[in-house]
């Protein structure tokens, strides 16, 4: 309910005109009814090495740590998602990828 009161005030405070449609809301996007369940779950598992190597500012060891798998096995998923953490161009807001 609160959230939805946040973006009442947000969406009134943003528009210009008298009418409000559902496109000036910060609604979650539709998903893809024919996705396959392997298509969420990759994209799934993408979003969560991205966030935590974005957390410990690319070091895949610390990552692999913290997602409780081995340093192997992060290389492997890393390769998988074509995600390439590289230190010296991470700054706390990028990363390198593909």
């Amino acid at each position: 309910m609160r959230e939805l009161i946040n973006q009442i005030k947000r969406v009134s405070l943003l528009t210009d005109g008298n009418e409000v449609g559902v496109e000036h809301f910060d609604l979650p996007k539709k998903i893809n009814m024919k996705q396959s369940l392997r298509n969420i779950k990759d994209e799934a598992e993408k979003d969560v090495l991205v966030a935590v190597l974005e957390t410990h500012r690319g070091q895949v060891a610390s990552a692999a740590k913290d997602l409780g798998v081995s340093r192997a096995t992060m290389y492997r998923l890393l390769n998988k998602h074509n995600i390439v953490p590289d230190v010296r161009y991470y700054n706390g807001s990028n990363y390198a990828q593909d």
